[in-house]
């Protein structure tokens, strides 16, 4: 419901009951809405990637459609997040995200024909479980970022602290303008939109409240 709208036509003498939305509960809707948060990384120096309670975003983009899948590929496109559709990935993770949950969304990625990159200990929890997963040095990875490595997901044992964990690979990766994702739900998420993408389906761009408003 566009809250603003609606105010502003009360303030100006309309009633509620007579506007599109009326009054009462609104009805269950027919569309899905996917909330992404921009954030401006690149454009500022030394500032950590990897979010904590704060944030720090700078915007929202917001994909809406009838398909939850499409409207998820247009909240990350709407955010400026490049979407891949093959290439490397470039995985580590914390011992607590070394789980069955984590194992099933790299799982699919590597269905999907994307090739698997670990940090050692990363590597090694994946190939336990049936994962092909290559063990790279952090340097090894590092040089290549944008040669061979597509996409690094990262959740961090440490954030903040440019001298410690992946601090370093995590900035590369952002100023080279590959996506970093740090939490696995928007790994998983991001696999939903690099499927519509790969789908090649046409995808459509309707004003969602009519041309009045």
């Amino acid at each position: 419901v566009p809250m603003v709208y609606v105010a502003t036509e009360v303030m100006l003498g309309a009633k509620l009951k007579d506007l599109p939305y009326g009054t009462g509960l609104y009805k269950k809707a027919d569309i899905y809405a996917v909330k992404v948060p921009v954030f401006s990384g690149a454009k500022l120096p030394d500032m950590e990637v990897a979010v904590g309670p704060e944030m720090r975003s700078t915007g929202e983009a917001l994909g809406i459609d009838k398909d939850p899948s499409v409207a998820m590929y247009k909240g990350f496109a709407g955010a400026g997040v490049s979407i891949i559709t093959e290439g490397g990935v470039y995985v580590s993770l914390r011992d607590h995200d070394k789980n069955r949950s984590s194992a099933e969304i790299l799982k699919k990625y590597a269905l999907k024909g994307f090739k698997l990159y670990g940090s050692l200990g990363t590597s090694l929890f994946l190939k336990d479980r049936g994962i092909e997963c290559k063990g790279i040095k952090l340097s090894a990875a590092e040089e290549m970022l944008g040669k061979g490595i597509d996409l690094v997901i990262n959740v961090p044992q440490v954030a903040n602290n440019a001298e410690k964990g992946m601090f370093g690979i995590r900035r590369k990766a952002i100023e080279k303008g590959i996506p970093v994702l740090t939490c696995m739900d928007t790994a998983g998420a991001y696999l939903t939109a690099s499927d519509v993408k790969a789908s090649g389906r046409k995808l459509t761009y309707e004003p969602l409240f009519g041309k009045d408003i």
